[in-house]
C-alpha cells in the first residue's frame, strides 16, 4: 500500500494555495487553551442586532491542515476522521442537523482511493483545507454578549510518512481549531432626501390701457368739437370689452379686445371719420336755414 502512496507523492504533488483564517497561538484565548487546542485559527463574522441581543447567520466555515513542520510527510485516512465539533455556551441551530450531512471535505483535500480505504499526504510546508461547510448548510447563532465566542474543534488523527523508506509513524491526534468571534454589522445612513424645488408663479400685473374719447354737442354757429371716450383693457383672449361712445345720439361701439391690444391708431382713424361726418351734416343743415 505504501508503495502507491510513493508514486502518488511523486507524481502528483499538491498544487494550489488555500486562504486560511489567521493563524494565532493558542495561548492567546482561554477557550482554546481550555479545549486542549494545539493549532489555533481566528475567524470573525457580522451579527445583526435585534430586540434581545444579536443573531448571526454563518454559511462559510474553512478548517485548515498544515503540515507541523519536520523533514517527514504527514498521512491521514478518511476511517479515522471526525467532523468538527461545535464548542460555545450560545445557543445555536445547525441546518442540517446531522454532521455528516452539515460538513463536507474541502475542495482542496482530494483523497486517493485504495479498496480498503482513501488517504492524503501532505510535505513540509504544504496547507490545504480539511473541513468546510456543506452547500446550502448552516449555523445561527444568537446571543446578548457580542464578546461571547462560538470554537470549531477538529480531532485530526494524523501520522508521520517517512517517503524515501515507505515508513509511518503510530497515529496522533492533532487538535485543530478555529475560534468565531462576532461583530455587530453597521447599520447603514439612510440618504438625505433633496426637497423639491419650489417655483414661483409669474404674475402677469400689466397695467390695462385707457384712451379718453369724448363728444359734446356744439354750440349753434361754431364747428362742433366731438371728443370720444373708449376704455380699452389688455386681455389674453378676443373677449369683447364695451366702449361707451358720447355724441348727438349717444352712440354705442363694441370694441374687441384684439383690436384694443393693437396700437390706437384705429381709434383716431374712427374719430376723424366721425368728425368729417358729423361737420358734413352742420354744413347741409346751415344751407337749409340759409
Amino acid at each position: 500500500m505504501k508503495k502507491y502512496i510513493l508514486l502518488v507523492a511523486l507524481l502528483a504533488p499538491l498544487s494550489g494555495a488555500f486562504a486560511e483564517p489567521e493563524k494565532v497561538e493558542c495561548s492567546t484565548e482561554p477557550s482554546l487553551t481550555a479545549n486542549s487546542c494545539e493549532v489555533c485559527y481566528i475567524d470573525d463574522f457580522e451579527a445583526t442586532a435585534t430586540k434581545d441581543g444579536w443573531t448571526s447567520n454563518i454559511t462559510n466555515v474553512k478548517i485548515p491542515w498544515k503540515h507541523a513542520g519536520g523533514e517527514k510527510a504527514e498521512i491521514i485516512y478518511d476511517n479515522e476522521q471526525k467532523f468538527p465539533e461545535i464548542k460555545t455556551t450560545l445557543k445555536y441551530t445547525a441546518k442540517p442537523e446531522k454532521a455528516s450531512e452539515l460538513w463536507t471535505n474541502h475542495e482542496t483535500l482530494v483523497w486517493t482511493p485504495f479498496p480498503d480505504h482513501k488517504e492524503v499526504l501532505i510535505e513540509n510546508d504544504d496547507e490545504i483545507g480539511l473541513y468546510k461547510l456543506a452547500n446550502k448548510a448552516g449555523i445561527t447563532v444568537t446571543g446578548k454578549n457580542i464578546d461571547d465566542t462560538l470554537l470549531f474543534l477538529t480531532p485530526l488523527v494524523v501520522r508521520d510518512f517517512d517517503i524515501a523508506t515507505n515508513e509511518e509513524t503510530s497515529p496522533k491526534t492533532r487538535n485543530v481549531c478555529v475560534l468565531w468571534k462576532f461583530s455587530m454589522k453597521k447599520q447603514e445612513q439612510p440618504l438625505t432626501q433633496i426637497p423639491p424645488e419650489v417655483t414661483t408663479p409669474v404674475v402677469d400685473d400689466a397695467p390695462s390701457t385707457e384712451v379718453a374719447i369724448e363728444s359734446t354737442t356744439p354750440a349753434e354757429g361754431d364747428t362742433p368739437a366731438i371728443t370720444y371716450t373708449a376704455t380699452t383693457e389688455t386681455k389674453t383672449d378676443d373677449t369683447a370689452v364695451p366702449s361707451t361712445l358720447n355724441s348727438a345720439g349717444e352712440e354705442k361701439t363694441t370694441v374687441t379686445a384684439s383690436q384694443t391690444k393693437t396700437q390706437t391708431g384705429p381709434v383716431m382713424w374712427i374719430a376723424l371719420a366721425l368728425s368729417l361726418a358729423s361737420a358734413s351734416a352742420w354744413s347741409a343743415w346751415k344751407k337749409q336755414r340759409v
